[in-house]
């Protein structure tokens, strides 16, 4: 079987990078991860200077990682609905939601930084 072959192109200097900023700036900025300029941060990061290519098991590989993260992420933000939800009805068990609550968002974290990695890892990318 003949295995096909995907390239990624990492070339920012066309202005791509902006579809990339218009769809991150949102989600760094409320939680207030992105100080500098998104041309900036992925020039510090190490792209590969030439294109890659990636087998169709690596693309069909990240792809089953891309569907963990975001079933793991939904998962957890379903819990976060639930306990606000539960409070909404038994305010008396705040304290104890509190606690729940306060445990989700490292959670969400260490998923995405557990799927970056290996995305960076397969993409050549370096910090």
């Amino acid at each position: 079987m003949k295995k096909e072959k995907h390239q990624l192109r990492s070339n920012i200097s066309d202005g791509s990078w902006r579809l990339i900023a218009h769809a991150l700036l949102p989600w760094h900025r409320s939680f207030g991860l992105l100080p500098m300029s998104l041309p900036r941060m992925l020039r510090v990061m190490g792209l590969p200077s030439q294109p890659i290519t990636l087998s169709v098991e690596q693309v069909d590989k990240l792809n089953q990682q891309l569907s963990t993260m975001r079933h793991d992420i939904n998962n957890t933000l379903s819990l976060i609905t639930a306990a606000v939800e539960l409070l909404r009805y038994k305010p008396h068990m705040a304290e104890r939601m509190m606690v729940t609550l306060l445990e989700q968002p490292p959670k969400i974290t260490t998923t995405i930084t557990q799927f970056s990695t290996e995305l960076e890892q397969a993409l050549g990318i370096f910090r």
